[in-house]
């Protein structure tokens, strides 16, 4: 179910015999049996199907390693972490062990809309000179809200001047980033 090409792509059935390039999606966890279930399902239900899941476990003492092993298959990685060594360590290992042309983040608590990993790859094919792209986020719990991220070249970098313009749980990058140290 995690591989393939995107179901319903006019850029794929033009192109029937391009093969859609992999993106790794990277996702910390720590203790997030609340949510991760809902999680899975977002990614399951996603259009582009030509994907990885590395789920690296900061040494969670709930059972989301047990949930994470309900929905694993042959596309889901499990890296389990000693404790303490934060989420730096653990992007940092699921980057090395992703296999993807690009690569894309995830928290554990998040839920991604359909068509996310199909637009993103869909702007990176298009845009060969962009090497990141982010999303808003439509937050709900503790942070509800709609948060919006600058749009132009123009507004990202007068943005990141007072803050960081992407959140970063949406974002997804070419993996040459990460080979030559720029993430």
């Amino acid at each position: 179910r995690l591989s393939g090409p995107c179901r319903s792509c006019s850029y794929h059935r033009g192109n029937k015999d391009m093969k859609a390039p992999l993106v790794s999606l990277v996702m910390p966890t720590m203790n997030s049996a609340a949510f991760i279930g809902e999680t899975f399902f977002s990614l399951l239900d996603q259009v582009y199907e030509s994907f990885e899941l590395i789920v690296i476990d900061g040494a969670s003492t709930d059972n989301t390693l047990q949930i994470v092993e309900d929905f694993a298959d042959e596309k889901v990685k499990v890296i389990e972490l000693p404790p303490g060594l934060g989420i730096a360590a653990a992007m940092n290992a699921g980057i090395a062990a992703s296999e993807g042309r690009f690569i894309a983040r995830m928290d554990a608590d998040d839920i991604a809309y359909k068509w996310r990993i199909h637009d993103q790859v869909f702007v990176l094919l298009s845009n060969p000179e962009i090497d990141l792209v982010g999303t808003g986020a439509d937050a709900f719990g503790d942070h509800e809200g709609v948060y919006r991220s600058p749009q132009t070249y123009r507004d990202i970098r007068n943005e990141f001047l007072v803050n960081n313009p992407f959140f970063h749980p949406t974002i997804m990058f070419r993996r040459e980033l990460a080979d030559q140290g720029l993430y």
